[in-house]
């Protein structure tokens, strides 16, 4: 039974649509998508303060919730988060050592849960799976998998607010074999996004799916 069933999709698809509940839950789901490595409220290319883009200024926002929720606050990404900026190179190209900025910034926000975007495969797999190593939250992509058939990613998580269990889901655009077909080739397989991924969680009570599909 899912008394409650809630489905999120970024990367600006669509808004979330909420089913019919059995009970009342008060539950705070923030979200971000397409950070592209932002991580201060700073143009990297103009060098230049930034005042709509950065984790930073996120950040901001999501300690306000905190302050006026009861409860942890679900604070989920949809994806497009390691690509984009000066810093995001630095890191999977530049000095492969280093603590990924934008891993230690949402490890800071204390992320719930985020989906693998198209993005993430821009650097290839290794600096992905570097990322992934180092974030203390869970990266989704439940319709990647190997040569083998093997789920290549984990593909979801279940978090508890309220007495509520929470199962968000994650998924990526099967167009990442176009945008980064020659870092993923034969190593990765996508398909295309199953409608039906919400029924497969039992006894949970909210599900969020986690959808990343820009191009």
């Amino acid at each position: 039974m899912l008394p409650v069933v809630a489905t999120l999709l970024g990367g600006a698809c669509a808004l979330p649509m909420v089913h019919e509940s059995t009970r009342t839950v008060d539950l705070v789901v923030a979200a971000t998508t397409d950070v592209h490595a932002y991580v201060r409220g700073w143009d990297y290319y103009a060098n230049r303060p930034d005042t709509v883009r950065g984790l930073t200024r996120v950040a901001t926002i999501v300690d306000s919730l905190r302050r006026v929720s009861t409860e942890l606050p679900v604070l989920v990404d949809a994806g497009d988060m390691l690509q984009g900026s000066p810093v995001a190179y630095v890191a999977a190209r530049i000095d492969t050592m280093m603590p990924n900025p934008v891993m230690l910034a949402m490890n800071a926000m204390q992320y719930t849960a985020a989906a693998v975007g198209n993005h993430e495969f821009n650097y290839g797999l290794p600096a992905l799976e570097r990322a992934i190593r180092q974030s203390t939250f869970p990266l989704l992509a439940a319709n990647v998998f190997t040569a083998e058939g093997k789920h290549r990613f984990q593909g979801w998580a279940v978090a508890t607010r309220n007495g509520v269990k929470i199962a968000i889901v994650g998924a990526t655009t099967p167009g990442s074999m176009v945008s980064s077909g020659c870092l993923v080739r034969v190593r990765v397989l996508y398909i295309w996004i199953i409608k039906d991924v919400l029924t497969r969680a039992e006894k949970i009570e909210v599900v969020f799916e986690l959808h990343s599909c820009s191009s």
